[in-house]
């Protein structure tokens, strides 16, 4: 699993909903104490429990009963065999979890390399004359494949940068994260270019911030999930609103908050239910020729539960995320990489991927375990425990 999640995410990052669920099977197989999830905690247990529950519950009123089902009978495996994986991460002795790091660095390498061939080739020979479309297919080189891709490398930089740190000095650190600045600088994913300063603004902050980081950190991740109907009403927001060039994605992206913002206040408590992002009333409405008020989803995790789940499922989420956020304590090293990985993984939920979406909820399994299957003594702190 370490070694793989990178390169599938480079040749085929819906391939990762595969990956998660035949790790979850081998462990269940070769390890089903596990499925007892012993080593997990209650707290993350209960929310994802509520969430899920609630979600089961909405089907009740949501807009399309069949398809919030058939979302639920995805996100709800997926989730099981998640927490199986976390269990048996969360148990692996100190000398696995060497190994482990030291294979996902040589996946994300792997993956760097192709993805770097990739970029170069669409530069060269157009975006179907490149490496992955004559051999993989087409699809696989166009910009929502790459971007994907780029997601998924920027969401592990932070743990493999520390491994690198770790295991070959700070210069290899230094030079995983420079590598990575030209492959998620071209194209067009707004969050993986965004990815690089976040993590880093992070990571200072998790490694100077002290004992008392965490626990900020929870109070504003919390609370900014609490508050995220109130956020495009902002004056800075429904400025970027009224512009129009929905070329630049911020700008179409404030549109869509605004309006589902305006679409939660109709029902906040109960939410419109599962999956009622995509027939929203109204939401087909064009915003210009090219583009609709919701296309699908939010393009906001916290949005988009409120709008689903109102908020009932906006509190079980904010419960979850905040004992997140209080879990990266730890020596300076690893807490900045905990920090910095979590905080990451918000920012690009908050601005691109649906939350029911099946390779996205994959990858944040697989994101979660090998987190907590990190070393202890990353980022140079050897002497932890």
């Amino acid at each position: 699993m370490a070694f793989a999640i990178a390169p599938v995410a480079a040749v085929a990052p819906n391939g990762l909903a595969v990956l998660l669920a035949a790790s979850g099977v081998a462990v269940a197989a070769f390890a089903p104490r596990h499925l007892r999830l012993a080593h997990v905690p209650p707290v993350p247990k209960v929310a994802i429990g509520a969430i899920l529950a609630w979600a089961l519950a909405s089907t009740l009123w949501t807009i399309d009963p069949l398809e919030a089902l058939g979302g639920l009978v995805r996100v709800i495996p997926a989730s099981f065999l998640g927490l199986v994986v976390l269990d048996k991460c969360l148990a692996l002795d100190g000398d696995v979890r060497a190994r482990l790091a030291a294979w996902l660095l040589a996946g994300f390498w792997l993956a760097l390399g192709l993805l770097a061939v990739e970029m170069a080739s669409q530069a060269m020979f157009g975006l179907y004359g490149s490496l992955f479309a004559n051999t993989i297919g087409p699809i696989a080189a166009t910009e929502s494949f790459t971007n994907r891709a780029k997601t998924v490398l920027a969401l592990l930089l932070p743990m493999t940068a520390a491994i690198a740190a770790r295991r070959h000095g700070g210069w290899a650190g230094v030079a995983t994260i420079a590598a990575c600045v030209p492959v998620f600088v071209f194209g067009e994913s707004m969050a993986a270019a965004l990815a690089l300063p976040v993590a880093a603004l992070a990571a200072l902050f998790g490694r100077f911030g002290g004992v008392r980081a965490p626990n900020l950190l929870a109070v504003l991740i919390g609370g900014a999930v609490l508050a995220a109907p109130l956020l495009p009403h902002l004056g800075a927001m429904e400025n970027l609103g009224t512009r129009r060039d929905v070329t630049v994605s911020i700008y179409h992206r404030a549109v869509i908050w605004a309006f589902v913002a305006e679409r939660i206040a109709e029902k906040p408590v109960l939410g419109w239910g599962m999956h009622a992002s995509r027939d929203m009333p109204g939401g087909h409405s064009k915003v210009t020729d090219m583009a609709e008020k919701i296309p699908l989803h939010p393009h906001n995790a916290p949005l988009q539960i409120w709008l689903e789940l109102g908020a009932v499922g906006a509190l079980a989420a904010a419960v979850l995320l905040a004992w997140l956020a209080r879990k990266t304590a730890g020596p300076p090293g690893r807490q900045a990489m905990s920090v910095a990985t979590l905080v990451t993984a918000l920012m690009v939920a908050s601005l691109s991927y649906g939350i029911w979406q099946g390779w996205w909820v994959a990858t944040l399994w697989l994101l979660a375990a090998l987190a907590a299957a990190m070393p202890r003594d990353s980022l140079g702190d050897r002497t932890a425990s």
